[in-house]
């Protein structure tokens, strides 16, 4: 399957504590702490982020995973002000751990991810 493919099969969105999308062409929903997340994760090459379960106000960043030689690790990408920026996020651990993709979210909008609201 190519990765156009791919990502057209499997489109998971994750908000805050929750994950939603389409995964091996289902439907799928839950709490990102109940296993089957990290399952997927390591299933994808791309997936949508924001730590707001309502994403009006900041909106996603889109994680991508990429290869750099041998290795596999994770970016994440956002539009602002009509340029790209991106950030390092590192391998499946850290798109994993909550509090690291919070913090790249941060990075990326100039916020401050020991912020309340993040």
């Amino acid at each position: 399957m190519t990765r156009q493919n791919k990502s057209n099969a499997n489109r998971m969105t994750q908000t805050g504590a929750h994950y939603r999308g389409i995964y091996e062409g289902q439907p799928a929903q839950g709490l990102i702490t109940d296993g089957i997340w990290a399952q997927i994760v390591r299933s994808l090459d791309t997936f949508s982020y924001s730590p707001y379960p309502d994403s009006d106000k900041y909106g996603f960043m889109t994680c991508r995973r990429e290869n750099r030689g041998e290795h596999r690790y994770w970016y994440a990408y956002r539009r602002i002000e009509g340029k790209t920026k991106k950030v390092y996020i590192g391998d499946d651990n850290r798109v994993l751990d909550p509090d690291w993709l919070r913090a790249s979210f941060g990075i990326l909008h100039g916020i401050s991810a020991d912020r309340e609201h993040l």
